[in-house]
């Protein structure tokens, strides 16, 4: 879905992989907008032709002032990308939401929780929910926070 609203935006959704060769959504001329809006899925992965696509396809709105990117519920494999690949989040990016995956030890369950900006977390800080299985017992994270988080620090 595209949409190109009067305040600027125009917003993209991806709710599938990106391996490379598949067409990535067309996007408008870069003057014409201040925000662009990318809401990716759970199903949304990268492969490094994926990759290479998916910088491409941003490299006109890179780092070019008056734009605005904003990545919204993003899956945990993309936040990892945005930590070790210097140009798949450019400067002039911003992440917006995001998931972070639990585990409970005594249930073996898994739950991913959304993280919003200004909520769960700020421009360098974490306020973490507390996240309970279906009995009741705690979850921790089940990334390692110094990596997973390097985001904060950029």
């Amino acid at each position: 879905m595209m949409n190109l609203n009067k305040s600027k935006t125009f917003t993209v959704d991806i709710d599938w992989p990106v391996h490379g060769g598949q067409a990535l959504p067309p996007l408008p001329d870069p003057n014409s907008i201040q925000f662009l809006e990318i809401y990716l899925s759970e199903n949304v992965n990268f492969n490094s032709y994926g990759i290479k696509d998916w910088i491409n396809w941003l490299k006109p709105f890179s780092n070019k002032d008056g734009i605005c990117i904003q990545l919204h519920h993003c899956p945990s494999t993309v936040v990892y990308l945005i930590n070790i690949m210097i140009d798949f989040l450019p400067k002039n990016g911003e992440l917006i939401s995001f998931y972070v995956p639990y585990y409970s030890q005594e249930t073996d369950e898994t739950q991913n929780i959304l993280f919003k900006k200004g909520h769960q977390f700020l421009e360098d800080k974490l306020i973490e929910p507390e996240v309970k299985d279906s009995a009741g017992n705690l979850m921790e994270m089940d990334i390692v926070p110094s990596t997973f988080f390097k985001f904060l620090n950029r």
